[in-house]
């Protein structure tokens, strides 16, 4: 059980069961940076990515002046990250070859993935291995956390462990800071744009779509929240952005 943000209890189906069915990824940096609304000028924030993988944002960050820190249960070693990682782009290439625009897009995620070991290796205390319901920070540390494709999209297969997550994303934000969760209220992909079995994906999606309404009815019973849903940049899903007021 876990306390909540909406002040009562609720089950947690722990986060470390449901890492075992996730795909690692290597997000660039100019692959995602319009899927979370970024301040203008990031120097001195305090930054937090949530199941942040083999990316190399916290490495563009960090050269921009940010206190920037990921977590994710692969930061155990850099080799895991890699292999894991290295795994996911094989079996993409497979499937996508011949797919211009994904073998792009595959390169990208091979060259993200060395920048991000290179910046692991020479700034180890910014890269935390730790899971989303249970983050290694004190309250009210970041004036930013965001998650792309880890809270919301396997996280949010189960509603405590939805609720879990984004009670320790609040926890660690500063009051006038934001949490941002990418993809919300996603479009439902159609057959052939999916890396689960038709039967699978659908299964997942209409359970994600559930959750995601339940916690929107959970942020609104608490009166030091606001959130708001928003289109991202060259996406066709959704941000939900939440402000701790």
């Amino acid at each position: 059980m876990v306390e909540s943000f909406v002040g009562r209890r609720v089950s947690l189906t722990t986060d470390k069961l449901l890492f075992e069915g996730t795909f690692a990824s290597a997000k660039p940096w100019q692959n995602v940076e319009g899927l979370i609304e970024f301040p203008d000028k990031v120097c001195g924030l305090k930054i937090l990515d949530v199941g942040a993988g083999g990316s190399d944002m916290i490495a563009h960050l960090l050269e921009r002046g940010a206190e920037a820190y990921a977590i994710d249960p692969l930061y155990t070693s850099w080799s895991r990250v890699k292999g894991e990682v290295r795994k996911t782009l094989a079996k993409l290439e497979k499937r996508r070859a011949g797919d211009q625009k994904w073998e792009e897009f595959i390169r990208c995620q091979h060259e993200a993935l060395e920048r991000f070991v290179e910046s692991a290796k020479c700034n180890p205390d910014h890269y935390k291995p730790a899971f989303a319901s249970e983050l290694p920070f004190p309250d009210n540390y970041f004036d930013l956390v965001f998650s792309i494709n880890c809270v919301c999209q396997y996280l949010d297969i189960n509603f405590g462990t939805l609720l879990a997550a984004v009670n320790e994303c609040l926890r660690v934000l500063k009051p006038g800071g934001t949490v941002q969760l990418f993809p919300f209220r996603d479009v439902f992909l159609p057959p052939g744009q999916r890396n689960n079995s038709d039967e699978d994906y659908e299964k997942r999606y209409w359970a994600r779509r559930r959750n995601q309404g339940f916690l929107l009815e959970a942020l609104e019973q608490n009166p030091s929240l606001s959130f708001v849903v928003l289109p991202a940049s060259g996406a066709n899903h959704k941000n939900l952005a939440i402000s701790k007021i």
